[in-house]
Order: C-alpha cells, then structure tokens, then sequence
C-alpha cells in the first residue's frame, strides 16, 4: 500500500495520484466488479501509469484490498465494557454494510472471485483477518470481565453471529433488520454463556 505518514508530510501529487487510483479503482469496482480490478485497468482509468501502480500496490491483492478498504473503512473498536453493547454494535455495522444493494454485489463477487483467484483471496483473507482480529478484541475482554466463558473460538464465535448475517444478504437477498439482528445478538449470547 501507498504509505501516506500524516496529512501535513504528504506531498500533494502523491496524495492526488492516490486518489486518482483509488477512485477509478472504486468506479471499476462496482462497476465490472473485482475480477475487473487489475493494475492495467485501473492505470488506464486513472490516467496514472502502470509503474507507478506497481510501485506502490506490487501485487493485483494490494491493490485491490485497498480499494475495497475506500469502500467499507475499517472502523475502530471502541469498547462500552458490555459485551451485548459492543457485539450488537459490530453486528449491525455488518448488517448496515448489507443493506448497500452495490456492496452487497461487490462482496458476493468478492468470495465467489477468491475461489479461483489467489490474488483476490489474499485481499478476502486481509479483510476477514481485521475483521476477526476485531471480534477477538471484543470476546477476549468480555472473558476478561466475566462476561463471557474462557476458551471461545473467535472464528466459531463470529460463525454462529455474522454468518445469519451473511446468508440473509447473500443467499436469500434479504438484509436482517435492525430487531432480527438485536434477536441473533441475543441468541448468540445465550448460547455462548451456557
């Protein structure tokens, strides 16, 4: 990835060359979806060389993971200290992001794509990680504060919350709403305290 210290050390032609990319990028993204992203695509629809792209984003995954991080930023986990809080809290910003029909379609073609494509499994795996490393800092706290029993998978964990989540977008194409995804909450509470 580009790397980009603060906003005050950034050179202005680096910061608009970034954009540039990551913007014809984003536009490529939605609209031939990720098979579509590759440095001669994007180099073309941004008017900034292959070399450069190349420079900055070596491989089809890097720049396609920071292309997809434009479309849904990773947002910080900021903890309440109640477990029900901050899981409910990561369920309906995973539920929201489903809601987006465009992204919905992006994602869909995002895992369909990694089945045969190493390069857009890397960029998925990237995405999963962060999005799991999350999940752990959130159940390694509440185990912490005796919220939640000690020895939780995070995987199996966010399998049982978000993969509800997922089949209702992706499979049947119908997004949970906000009192189904506080109802998953709960139950997935319930089983992990018994």
């Amino acid at each position: 990835m580009m790397p980009i210290d603060t906003p005050d050390q950034t050179d202005p032609r680096v910061e608009r060359t970034r954009t540039a990319v990551l913007d014809a990028g984003v536009s490529i993204l939605f609209e031939e979806g990720p098979d579509s992203v590759t440095h001669a695509a994007v180099a073309s629809a941004s008017r900034v060389s292959r070399t450069t792209l190349y420079k900055y984003w070596p491989t089809r995954g890097d720049l396609l993971l920071e292309i997809l991080t434009q479309v849904e930023p990773h947002k910080t986990v900021e903890l309440t200290g109640d477990v029900r809080t901050d899981i409910a809290k990561r369920a309906h910003e995973t539920g929201d992001a489903f809601r987006n029909r465009e992204l919905n379609k992006v994602f869909g073609s995002l895992l369909a794509q990694a089945q045969w494509d190493d390069e857009t499994t890397k960029a998925r795996d990237a995405l999963v990680a962060a999005a799991m490393a999350d999940m752990s800092v959130v159940l390694d706290h509440a185990v912490q504060n005796g919220q939640l029993p000690a020895g939780l998978d995070p995987v199996r964990a966010a399998g049982r919350l978000i993969g509800p989540v997922f089949f209702a977008a992706l499979v049947v194409q119908r997004p949970l709403e906000v009192p189904e995804v506080d109802a998953l909450v709960d139950d997935w509470l319930a089983y992990l305290r018994t």
